[in-house]
């Protein structure tokens, strides 16, 4: 099920600009925090997901998963979650809600679609998004980008963003290249 955006311009239309990353070693450190972090607050809400089922017959919501990060965060076991960009974690509940809702409808409409997936860590290539609140996501140049943790990374965008930057996505190939496209409504 799509969800419709809030404060979505009349006619406008979402276009997706690409480029490369080039962190420095403390960034490309922290990207990996960041990527490893997500990956286990999905797996964490998905086994939740799974265990309240099949004990008690019962579905937890995306909001009470929503509102257990910051509870996580403060936890000492897990405070190592604060490390890293706050949105980017509330991405990756969202896309676990998002997993189950495709499920779910597949499950409707005869779409033959698994149920969601543990992450695993050796993944062909992982990505975590961050969502622009506050201007903090923001293209200086062609060569350079700020983004929420990271601060200003040098990159290489063949086209410039034009229109408001919706968020910007990061993605770790294989190969261990950096690439981010970043999404704009104009």
């Amino acid at each position: 099920m799509k969800r419709e955006r809030k404060n979505r311009i009349e006619g406008s239309t979402d276009i997706a600009f690409c480029g490369i990353l080039f962190p420095d070693k403390g960034q490309e450190e922290l990207i990996r925090k960041t990527l490893g972090c997500k990956r286990f607050v999905y797996n964490h809400f998905l086994d939740e997901r799974i265990k309240a089922y099949n004990e008690d017959k019962r579905s937890i919501s995306y909001i009470d998963q929503q509102n257990q990060l910051p509870l996580m965060k403060q936890d000492p076991k897990t405070k190592w979650l604060s490390e890293v960009d706050s949105t980017a974690l509330q991405n990756g509940v969202r896309d676990l809600q998002d997993a189950f809702d495709n499920y779910y409808d597949g499950l409707k409409t005869g779409r033959k679609v698994g149920f969601p997936k543990f992450k695993c860590k050796h993944d062909y290539e992982c990505s975590y998004r961050t969502t622009n609140n506050n201007n903090s996501v923001r293209v200086i140049d062609k060569y350079h980008i700020q983004l929420p943790k990271l601060g200003i990374v040098r990159c290489k965008l063949p086209r410039l963003p034009k229109g408001r930057i919706l968020h910007a996505t990061i993605t770790m190939t294989a190969s261990g290249e950096y690439r981010i496209s970043v999404q704009c409504e104009s």
